[in-house]
């Protein structure tokens, strides 16, 4: 077969191979290292000179933005503080008009209540008995309900039933308001609705009241069971205008305006009170004694109580220096109080030690009295009231 000829390179291919080969032919190795420093040297320089660029372009943007975020944070600021200064302004004036109108409130129902001062309010008289004429029929009234207990016939200025709608057949009959022309025939009513208890009028049970507004109604209502808690307790206490309860207990008046600070009263000071004097009594006994008729009136407990016959004497006869006490004070101003029952017990229990000493049984008195005279020791030492 025939050979085949090689191709001859074109003239700018040789030149350029000739020259390489010349270059290459010329490096040294410190030679080609100086050529890739610099070469890099200059790369990255140029590559900082861009980040560089860069970076100070972005930072003055993030300059200029926190610059402008920065003032309006202040202008944020100095509004809130206005508006907090706008604040306490309102804060203060609408302070101001709520105790401007707690006292208008306090001040108007004062004056409405003063304008009832004359007025009474009947439950239970029946439907339709006054006709046409409520006053005349109002006079006539009291004047049958009180008889000649009533030293005259009231002068009525004014009677009708309350507002409410009329009632069904067999419902409640809707309340009676009267308007007296003297006050003192308003306080007269009421004193004998007071004394005389239940009161009838055509079988129908009739009750007689102050009349209040709608707000002093509500407030009184909220004594209702610190009033209970005190008839049980057995304290005396009364209403004052408007709304004030008075008590006396022990020998001293107390005033409330509020029902919290009677019950507080009743826990603190009554119940504590109360389970010294019981205390006393058990002390001596040994056994807890419950109140009853017996007790009361004749000094005994009851038979369940099963006390030995010693004890039992001496209870009769703590529980009759309390009667004692009572019927030599019933006509004084003041009650007598648990700390005068005291010193009337030491007192006797002095003369009872002479009249057991001298039959010879110091042992069982003090067996029976050893118990109430350290009792009576720790209550003095406690309590700082007697001498």
């Amino acid at each position: 077969m025939p050979k085949s000829k090689r191709a001859s390179p074109a003239p700018d291919e040789t030149d350029e191979a000739g020259n390489m080969a010349a270059a290459a032919s010329g490096l040294t190795p410190s030679l080609l290292k100086e050529m890739l420093t610099t070469t890099i040297r200059e790369e990255i320089a140029s590559l900082r000179t861009e980040f560089l660029t860069e970076i100070r372009a972005s930072t003055a943007t993030l300059q200029a933005t926190i610059s402008n975020h920065g003032s309006k944070i202040k202008d944020i600021e100095a509004s809130m503080n206005s508006i907090d200064e706008r604040l306490d302004i309102l804060e203060r004036k609408c302070q101001s008009l709520e105790r401007d109108n707690e006292e208008l409130k306090s001040k108007a129902d004062d004056l409405e209540n003063r304008s009832r001062r004359n007025n009474l309010c009947i439950l239970g008289i029946p439907e339709n008995v006054e006709t046409s004429k409520p006053s005349q029929f109002m006079a006539s009234f009291f004047a049958e309900l009180f008889g000649d207990k009533l030293p005259q016939t009231p002068e009525i200025e004014r009677a009708h039933r309350s507002l409410a709608p009329k009632p069904r057949s067999g419902a409640p009959p809707r309340p009676m308001i009267v308007r007296f022309l003297r006050f003192q025939n308003r306080e007269e009513i009421l004193r004998l609705s007071r004394e005389h208890g239940e009161l009838r009028y055509k079988e129908s049970k009739i009750l007689i009241f102050p009349d209040f507004s709608v707000e002093l109604k509500k407030r009184l209502d909220q004594f209702k069971s610190v009033k209970a808690e005190l008839h049980g307790a057995g304290v005396k206490f009364r209403m004052l205008y408007p709304c004030r309860l008075l008590l006396s207990f022990n020998g001293e008046s107390h005033s409330f305006d509020s029902p919290d600070a009677v019950s507080t009263f009743l826990a603190t000071v009554v119940k504590s009170k109360q389970s010294s004097e019981v205390a006393a009594v058990d002390t001596v006994t040994k056994k807890q004694i419950e109140p009853c008729p017996l007790v009361v009136l004749f000094g005994l407990p009851s038979k369940v109580a099963g006390l030995p016959g010693n004890t039992a004497k001496a209870f009769a006869f703590l529980t009759l220096l309390a009667r004692r006490r009572i019927l030599l004070l019933w006509k004084q101003k003041l009650p007598p109080s648990f700390d005068d029952w005291l010193r009337d017990a030491m007192n006797f229990i002095h003369l009872e030690k002479i009249r057991y000493t001298l039959k010879g049984n110091t042992g069982i008195f003090s067996e029976i009295w050893d118990p109430f005279i350290i009792y009576f020791s720790e209550y003095v030492s406690a309590s700082c009231v007697l001498s």
